[in-house]
């Protein structure tokens, strides 16, 4: 079984550049701006236009992740997804209650950490293609 990773730090609009349909298996947005602002909105990672990309680039079977301590984002991705062709979305309101609720539980950013430190509670939300 072969694993690759790919980091992009670029303009979302242009993910189509880099990768071609149905060629990843699993995309993971962790801890996005929440972009709180109503004239944001179609700049959040999570807007029906950017799941739409996502959905197009990921392989059948392929999950999409987001992990987020904003319960503003998460709320709004939420139904944002309902709009999507994603499938068996899985809500996680509080990943850190029990380590084995998902294997990024485990996995814990800087951010995360100090999110965790400040009360706040993760967020994560699995859907599949």
């Amino acid at each position: 079984m072969t694993t690759n990773a790919v980091f992009l730090r670029t303009d979302i609009q242009n993910i189509d550049d880099f990768f071609n349909p149905n060629e990843i298996s699993g995309i993971l947005i962790s801890f996005p701006d929440p972009r709180p602002k109503k004239r944001d909105i179609k700049k959040r990672l999570t807007n029906i236009n950017f799941l739409n990309k996502y959905y197009g680039l990921l392989k059948t079977g392929g999950e999409l992740l987001l992990k987020t301590d904003d319960k503003q984002l998460f709320d709004f991705t939420i139904d944002e997804l309902k709009k999507s062709s994603f499938k068996d979305i899985k809500l996680y309101n509080d990943i850190h209650i029990n380590e084995s609720v998902h294997k990024l539980s485990s996995v814990i950013t800087k951010y995360e950490k100090r999110f965790i430190n400040e009360g706040k509670k993760i967020k994560l939300l699995s859907c599949f293609k």
